[in-house]
């Protein structure tokens, strides 16, 4: 009987949020079930976690991103942050910027359409400076470099994310130039049992995700299975609520599908992924005034990867080799724009092959050398095949462009080097050879003392982004264009307090030079070329606090930007700053706050200003957001959860590099999710 009433209460509430979507109301309803759900109780193996979790054992979490071997995050010569899955789950994250959002560096552009864009330490770019990996394996798209943010990766199955800050192009080369974001998945060893999570929320969003996972420890062996289904209608756009760019009638959505499948037996792993997001297009135009349709657009882009992963591990000698082949397609079937008389459909496909053969050799106590060979052959499309049919008649997949493969030869070799227990001193050197944008010798050195609760750090690091193919062909085409390059110096603190408070400092100035923009030519004729420099100073501040019951942060980031003209860069705000808490108030009940602060920040498109002939670039004004999340657990497996985004309903924008001059963001958001766990003990 207790089981058919908690049903019917969720039901009830779940009627609720969809008819009405008041505030306060949901708020005292969601309250309401919490008591009447408070039975006897008992701490399950999560709590346990929450309960233990100290700055200590963060300090001492696992990564191996940083130096592409395991060590602890006290250990790494870099600037590091962890998002565990405990972060994941208590604030109720859906999307890769929502996992990057709370941290600081990072700025965003969201158009409010099939893709938005993320800006790590002050120079906005298409995604294509940072790199995203699940496990090691990129999932940057591989005809542009660019990676795609959403709600396609999958989160439920995510032990943890690595973020790694600064150019990382000595061990990863080429992208790797703002930083890395590795998203670790959950072993079945660790993490054995059934897990299925359901939500619904405002703009007809709806989650349904499921995990599966065994392990037999007698065999060391175990599999592991996961799925994602995502969807939004996003935030009406039409006639005013879209600052009259759109139509009455556009059509604005995201369909998000994903699937971790993982196996391991003894010292082998395999893994495959693949993700689907299917998302309108319309906003990618303004169309009011102009020639484009709002409506009929598809953007069906399809990412799968799959890796064999061997471990052969001696006393002082490991050979850790790792083959991988990843496709990144955009399928025939996407209407890339629409007008009154047109539609026209796009195809560009893209895949790759490739080994990383590691070894890692101990010399002593106090000295590790890191070296690898990297081998990758990758299959392009030189550029989108199109197809134009009329807007009515039947739609028509694109064909197949031409294709052009390359080759890479990768050669990396990192030391790290213990000197009186106390100093730490890493240098690394890679060496590319590419059949399509030539050499490049990539080094890193960087200094590092560490006593008892204090540790701090000098950085030199240098990276590049390759000039895609296309880039080369594009427009009239450029063939002499050359690598973007970044130098970087930066000094990292980090001070621990006691065993509840971690305290993060960092000082960094970059330097980013033959930066690829359009140069348009005269009779409409344009060209991809170098031009320019940017640089970047800034600083961040990051204070943690963890202890038994609370989980509390803030941090602040100063940026400043500017061109080789000492102009100001569009659309990074100089200053942001992110804090909240999450606090497990009775054994079962977890609630907290969180905000996000951004400072005003010029836009990228030039207007004439009023009452004058100047041209400027206007700005946007800064947004302070609120967040809330509650979540009650019952019967050790069930937890029901609700989580308010933009609590206070804030009107705000983000910049645009295309017309309409600047995105409006979400209004509050309501999402109620229910999860179950049942654990499988391995055998």
């Amino acid at each position: 009987m207790y089981a058919n009433n908690s049903a019917n209460f969720t039901l009830s509430l779940i009627f609720f949020i969809k008819r009405y979507m008041k505030l306060q109301n949901i708020i005292l309803t969601f309250v309401l079930i919490c008591c009447s759900l408070s039975l006897a109780y008992s701490q399950n193996a999560e709590l346990d976690l929450l309960l233990g979790m100290d700055i200590e054992r963060l300090l001492e979490t696992k990564i191996t991103t940083a130096a592409k071997f395991e060590q602890s995050v006290s250990e790494a010569v870099a600037t590091v942050r962890v998002v565990t899955a405990r972060d994941i789950k208590e604030r109720g994250y859906q999307s890769l910027e929502d996992v990057l959002r709370d941290l600081p560096g990072f700025q965003f552009r969201n158009i409010q359409g099939f893709n938005s864009y993320i800006f790590q330490r002050g120079i906005p770019n298409q995604n294509n400076l940072m790199l995203v990996m699940i496990d090691g394996v990129l999932v940057n798209e591989l005809n542009s470099g660019g990676f795609y943010a959403g709600s396609q990766y999958l989160l439920g199955n995510i032990e943890q994310v690595e973020i790694i800050y600064g150019p990382a192009s000595a061990l990863y080369g080429t992208n790797a130039v703002s930083g890395i974001v590795n998203l670790i998945t959950k072993k079945a060893e660790d993490h054995p049992g059934l897990d299925i999570s359901v939500g619904l929320g405002s703009y007809n969003t709806a989650l349904a995700e499921a995990r599966y996972a065994a392990y037999d420890k007698e065999r060391q062996t175990g599999f592991s299975v996961a799925g994602r289904y995502f969807s939004t209608d996003k935030r009406p756009l039409g006639g005013a609520a879209g600052d009259n760019n759109w139509s009455n009638n556009i059509d604005n959505f995201e369909r998000d599908f994903a699937v971790d499948l993982n196996a391991s037996h003894k010292n082998l792993f395999l893994g495959f992924n693949l993700m689907n997001k299917k998302a309108s297009r319309a906003t990618n135009y303004k169309t009011t005034n102009s020639e484009f349709s709002d409506q009929g657009t598809l953007w069906n882009m399809l990412f799968s990867n799959a890796q064999i992963r061997w471990e052969l591990k001696k006393e002082n000698f490991s050979f850790l080799p790792k083959v991988y082949y990843r496709n990144s397609t955009l399928l025939p079937n996407s209407i890339a724009y629409a007008d009154s008389i047109t539609k026209t459909s796009y195809y560009r496909p893209g895949s790759l092959i490739g080994a990383d053969f590691m070894t890692l050799l101990k010399i002593r106590e106090n000295a590790l050398i890191t070296s690898g060979l990297v081998l990758e052959r990758e299959n392009l499309a030189e550029d989108f095949g199109m197809f134009s049919f009329p807007i009515n008649g039947e739609s028509e997949k694109a064909p197949k462009p031409p294709m052009k493969s390359y080759n890479l030869l990768g050669l990396y070799a990192q030391a790290d080097v213990k000197l009186l227990k106390v100093f730490t001193v890493n240098a690394g050197l890679r060496f590319d050879n590419s059949s399509y944008y030539g050499d490049i010798f990539t080094p890193r050195l960087a200094f590092s003392y560490q006593i008892n609760n204090f540790k701090t750090s000098i950085l030199y690091n240098e990276a590049f982004r390759a000039p895609r193919p296309w880039d080369f062909t594009n427009g009239i085409g450029n063939p002499k264009l050359k690598p973007e390059e970044m130098q970087s110096v930066e000094w990292v603190t980090t001070f621990k307090i006691k065993e509840s408070t971690l305290i993060n400092l960092s000082l960094y100035q970059n330097n980013y030079k033959n930066l690829i923009t359009i140069q348009n030519l005269l009779n409409d004729q344009w060209l991809w070329t170098n031009l320019g420099k940017v640089k970047t100073e800034g600083f961040e501040f990051e204070f943690n606090y963890i202890k038994s019951k609370i989980n509390a942060w803030i941090n602040y980031t100063f940026n400043f930007s500017v061109d080789d003209n000492d102009s100001r860069i569009p659309e990074i705000s100089k200053q942001t700053a992110n804090g909240g808490f999450n606090h497990l108030l009775f054994k079962n009940l977890n609630y907290g706050f969180r905000f996000n602060y951004a400072g005003a920040r010029p836009n990228a498109s030039l207007s004439l200003m009023p009452g004058s002939d100047e041209m400027r670039y206007p700005e946007i004004e800064p947004f302070f957001v609120l967040g809330f999340n509650i979540s009650y657990t019952f019967y050790e497996q069930f937890q029901l959860k609700l989580i308010v985004d933009n609590m206070l309903n804030t009107r705000y924008y983000h910049t645009s590099n295309r017309p309409p001059d600047r995105y409006i963001q979400q209004g509050r958001t309501i999402f109620l999710q229910l999860n179950f766990h049942l654990t499988n003990t391995s055998r």
